[in-house]
């Protein structure tokens, strides 16, 4: 599915409130990838104001690097699953790249320029964590 909004004499950007209508439509199987150009805040504090207005996904992670960031956004825990291991294979494999959980897991620190991952590494090991984590709950959900 693409969305794109009719063309304006300013910027242009998605809303909350429009994305929320799209991930309403979409199947909870699929994922939203929403590329978003680093603002003049740091990652940390828009992840963390990000996390407080999308609770409407299941899970949402953020695959970043200085100036740019993929939020995906998955729909229920089995695609969040599939994204939170996407992009963490994705930042093992490209060194500039760190992940973010931001909802439920919300993994920054507010007011600094600091990701509470420094490295793609660190970034791997806690969307793993994350894995066990979603599918620790699930079995508890089962049962």
């Amino acid at each position: 599915m693409q969305y794109e909004k009719k063309k304006t004499l300013r910027p242009v950007w998605i809303g909350h409130d429009e994305l929320k209508k799209i991930s309403e439509i979409l199947p909870k199987s699929s994922v939203t990838l929403v590329y978003q150009h680093r603002p003049r805040r740091t990652w940390p504090d828009l992840f963390c104001d990000l996390s407080k207005n999308i609770s409407y996904v299941d899970t949402a992670i953020a695959a970043h690097e200085s100036n740019l960031a993929f939020v995906g956004m998955a729909g229920n825990p089995v695609a969040g699953r599939d994204i939170v291991k996407a992009m963490t294979e994705y930042a093992e494999m490209h060194p500039d790249v760190d992940v973010t959980p931001i909802f439920p897991f919300c993994q920054v620190v507010p007011d600094t320029d600091q990701t509470a991952i420094n490295s793609s590494r660190q970034a791997a090991v806690l969307g793993f964590q994350m894995l066990d984590q979603m599918e620790a709950e699930d079995e508890m959900r089962r049962s």
